[in-house]
């Protein structure tokens, strides 16, 4: 790897997995640069990454904080409640109108066919 983006790898001071090892699952790599001008202008031009063929899975952006971190995590999966309510709500409502819900798919019994044979 020569560059990241339009920045120059000479730029690089350390890069570093983190996290710990799990069969198939993808771990994070830390990148420090000299200075934070590359840091900046890397992390300005990472939209213009997904446009390159082989990194449309690879995401850019800044290290956060310890606070910073357990706020998005709480916020995450605060969100994520708010979506369970909702789908449940959604769920009750349809049952109580007596309709199925659109992830339900409402089973067709087929009648077996009775030939008459004589």
């Amino acid at each position: 790897m020569k560059t990241i983006g339009e920045g120059d790898m000479t730029q690089v001071t350390n890069f570093q997995r983190i996290g710990w090892f799990a069969s198939g699952r993808i771990r994070p790599v830390k990148v420090t640069f000299k200075e934070e001008s590359v840091r900046t202008r890397i992390l300005q031009e990472k939209a213009r990454l997904r446009d390159k063929q082989g990194y449309q899975r690879v995401y850019l952006d800044r290290d956060r904080t310890q606070e910073e971190r357990t706020t998005l995590k709480e916020r995450v999966q605060r969100r994520k409640e708010e979506r369970e309510a909702m789908t449940k709500m959604s769920r009750t409502q349809t049952q109580e109108e007596g309709q199925t819900h659109p992830t339900e798919s409402p089973t067709k019994r087929l009648q077996p066919r009775h030939s008459q044979r004589n």
